[in-house]
């Protein structure tokens, strides 16, 4: 089955292509656009299963599946999207869905559905072989049903796959295909060149009398295996040497390569020159496709170590796997010519774009930056030498596509850093976007890649803060905007025909109807939250710390009374996803390379904001899972997104307050109160007070609590019973909360209270430690055995059992303070 896998977040693509070629019987093609979607249908000859996002620039999924149908009317497609698409079932046609973060069970199983579909027998009419005639130009189909000899036109090329060597009548300029598998004396018409090239055959120009080039031994050149790379036979062809042909003949021949045909390629004209020696674009006459072929100078290949060089080059490049990285087909020598060939671009390089005094706009700029901060990462991340960057490497098509050139080398160089590499795109980008066209995001990041203040020192960071620089894509559903164009159309024709006033204020009238209608149902039924952040205050004065009970002096201040929601902190990362600098608030040594806005955290809010929502649902094991609104804790943020948040929710939310995290002492202040209890209500454990660990079924999200009434999480403000002196609710149980307390100038993160996933917690202990199974976001405990995340991914910091500001869990919220 041949499959293309679509999706412009390159990220995403290794995970779900291991998944793909773990399943025997597949081809399966990438690609980070609709432009190499088609490439890689043609090349495939069709396709028989197309798996694409939806929210794609500059052509969403939708539209992608229309024009792949168009040529392809079997094919089978599946929508991946991080996005709800349940809206959409007129759009989706009867297409599988799959959410991302994509499920490895769930992908197998949509491709082996696909498979299982096309595989069902299909009764279609025999048809009968009768012999046809073949007008002048045309080629024979490949498929032949039984061996019969076929008359051929003049100018038709026959058909390369022949069930068995039957000798076949030629016309005049037909050319015989290189491959046959035994040597069988053909009939040759006027004007047909043998299958065996031969060099004399070619149109050479007079060579002036000259001393032949001394040479080793005289032998027919020899294929060189190259790992990754097809490496064709020579076909017997004769090097220039053995052949009687001098050094400088072979370059003279090189030098009219036009229309030559080197095996399955014909070369078209010349592009340019590379280090190796002449670019050609080149016709692969087999799929009929343009490629570029790179020679290596017929001078040069006469040294065995230059051309046993541009080979290893070649099998290099060949290993490079990654959407936005120019792919290398094939390496071959045919006509005494040492060759390679790879992906055709068209439009111009940066270094061309520089030299033409043309620009950039940021939109572009962003792009450009994304393009090779991915393909550079890839290939220092997979350990690949490679070549030095400048602006000649990025080549922007004409459909405004960027893709990186393939610099992968067969030695190291010592030229290469990724300091100097971030050097070079910040100037090539400030040489083609004016510093007046430029935000005030991008500008800083530039000056970050060049060492400036706070410097970046990876692609990884760049990558990130990229992607808080592009435009955000809203997915819209191009059929509703189209019917309320289309409604809009007839009311205005309406009005002018009829010429009614009343006509026109009956339309407004309902308008303003639909409008207020719709604004009370979002308000009152859609939308789910309650309002939470309310405060309470703590008054100065003489409170017991620590086990020992100590006695310590704290000035008012005053707490949330409820832990923060997920509907209040959904606002900051909403503010996150807009502004220009969505690290403003973060801690002066906060960790930007993790950003607040990650897949976890946007699934968690997007499910919270529907009503009667569950998470961690299972339907095959019959789990429902456990149910989840705004007003449920905030979960699976680390200490630097709290206190960014407790900054931002001050100075954007409340005015310009100082909100902060709590120090643990006030923290257990505001929880034992003057008295110093154990626990917000006493000193005694009661487990039906707090929702708690005590029966707590990490197997079952969606079962109900026998003791508390809870298993996973409880609505922030439904936890009454759990209320200290203060009136402060939450402490004892729910989720834990983070803290800091204070070591001379450090400021040391550590975590408070209970949890629904821990046993009776003390409201004087420091929890030090949290099972290296929990620390990550969003997979039901069911999962967490087989979904651990990798090394080096930034939405799930796996950080084992030690407490550390980048830990994350399931049962880790937090709330803010004001101190006076």
């Amino acid at each position: 089955m041949r499959i293309i896998l679509v999706d412009d977040e390159s990220s995403v693509l290794p995970e779900m292509l291991a998944v793909l070629k773990s399943i025997p019987g597949h081809e399966v093609r990438v690609a980070a656009n609709s432009q190499k979607a088609h490439e890689h249908a043609a090349a495939l000859g069709g396709v028989d299963l197309l798996i694409t996002d939806v929210v794609m620039e500059p052509t969403d999924g939708f539209t992608l599946r229309g024009e792949i149908q168009a040529s392809n009317p079997n094919v089978r497609v599946v929508f991946i999207s991080q996005y709800d698409l349940s809206d959409y079932a007129e759009h989706l046609g009867g297409a599988t869905t799959l959410a991302k973060p994509i499920d490895a069970t769930a992908l197998r199983g949509a491709v082996e559905s696909a498979a299982a579909a096309l595989a069902a027998p299909v009764v279609r009419p025999v048809p009968v072989a009768v012999p046809q005639p073949v007008a002048s130009g045309v080629r024979q189909p490949t498929a032949v049903p039984q061996a019969v000899p076929q008359p051929v036109a003049s100018g038709v090329r026959q058909p390369t796959a022949v069930p068995q060597a039957v000798p076949q009548p030629v016309a005049s300029g037909v050319r015989q295909p290189t491959a046959i598998p035994q040597a069988v004396p053909q009939p040759v018409a006027s004007g047909v060149r043998q299958p065996t090239a031969v060099p004399q055959a070619v149109p050479q120009p007079v060579a002036h009398p000259a001393t032949p080039a001394k040479s080793p031994k005289t032998q027919p050149l020899q294929a060189v295996p190259v790992s990754g790379v097809r490496v064709a036979p020579a076909q017997g062809i004769p090097s220039p040497i053995a052949s009687g042909i001098s050094a400088p003949r072979a370059a003279a021949v090189a030098d009219s390569l036009i229309g030559v045909l080197l095996g399955d390629y014909r070369i078209e004209r010349v592009i340019g020159t590379g280090i190796w020696g002449k670019v050609y674009a080149a016709t692969q006459t087999s799929v009929n496709r343009l490629v570029g072929l790179k020679a290596l100078d017929p001078a040069r290949s006469q040294d065995p170590d230059e051309r046993a060089h541009f080979l290893a080059d070649a099998r290099a490049k060949a290993a490079v796997s990654h959407p936005f990285i120019v792919s290398v087909f094939e390496a071959d020598e045919r006509e005494g010519i040492v060759f390679y060939t790879h992906e055709y671009l068209d439009g111009a390089t940066l270094a061309d774009m520089i030299q033409q005094r043309r620009g950039l706009d940021e939109k572009t700029a962003l792009h450009v930056m994304k393009v090779a901060a991915e393909g550079l990462n890839y290939l220092w991340t997979h350990n690949l030498a490679h070549g030095v960057f400048d602006a000649s490497a990025i080549r922007i098509g004409g459909d405004g596509i960027a893709r990186l050139a393939n610099l992968a080398t067969a030695g190291a160089n010592a030229d290469t850093s990724i300091e100097a590499e971030l050097a070079t795109l910040s100037n090539t980008i400030r040489s083609l976007l004016p510093a007046n066209a430029m935000s005030q995001g991008l500008s800083m990041l530039l000056t970050r890649m060049q060492g400036g203040p706070n410097p970046v020192t990876g692609w990884p960071p760049v990558l990130q803060a990229v992607k808080a620089l592009e435009p955000k894509v809203v997915p819209v559903e191009a059929a509703k905007m189209k019917a309320a164009d289309d409604a809009a159309m007839r009311a205005v024709e309406a009005a002018r025909k009829a010429q009614k006033r009343a006509v026109m204020v009956n339309i407004i009238t309902l308008s303003v109807l639909v409008l207020v209608i719709a604004w009370l149902v979002w308000n009152y039924v859609v939308s789910n939250e309650r309002k939470l952040d309310a405060q309470i205050q703590v008054p100065a004065g003489s409170y017991l710390i620590g086990e020992s009970g100590e006695s310590v002096q704290l000035p008012g201040f005053e707490i949330d009374r409820f832990e923060v929601s997920i509907g209040r902190y959904a606002k900051f990362i909403e503010w996150c996803q807009q502004a220009e600098d969505p690290f403003k608030f973060d801690h002066p040594r906060g960790r930007r390379e993790i950003s607040h806005v990650n897949s976890d955290v946007l699934i968690l809010i997007a499910n919270a904001k529907k009503r009667g929502a569950r998470v961690f649902k299972d339907a095959a094991k019959n789990e429902p899972g456990t149910e989840v609104d705004l007003n449920s804790p905030m979960v699976g943020i680390t200490w630097w997104d709290a206190y960014a948040f407790a900054k931002w929710e001050g100075k954007i939310i409340r005015g310009g307050e100082e909100r902060d995290l709590p120090l643990e002492e006030e923290w257990e202040a505001a929880a034992r109160g003057s008295k110093g209890f154990k626990y917000p209500w006493g000193d005694s454990f009661e487990e039906k007070r707090s929702n708690s660990g005590a029966d707590y079924q990490p197997l079952k999200p969606g079962a109900k609590g026998e003791k508390d009434g809870y298993n996973y999480w409880a609505p922030v403000d439904q936890l009454k019973s759990d209320s200290s002196p203060l009136k402060i609710e939450g402490m004892g149980g729910n989720v834990m909360e983070w803290v800091y307390r204070k070591e001379g100038s450090r400021e040391i993160p550590a975590l408070k209270g209970g949890s629904f996933a821990t046993g009776p917690t003390t409201m004087f202990e420091r929890i030090m430690k949290v099972p290296a199974e929990d620390c990550w976001l969003v997979y039901p405990a069911n999962m967490k055995a087989g979904a651990a995340p990798k090394p080096g991914e930034l939405d799930r910091i796996y950080v084992g059992d030690d407490v550390k500001p980048e830990t994350r869990a399931l049962y880790i919220g937090f709330r803010t303070v004001k101190r006076k």
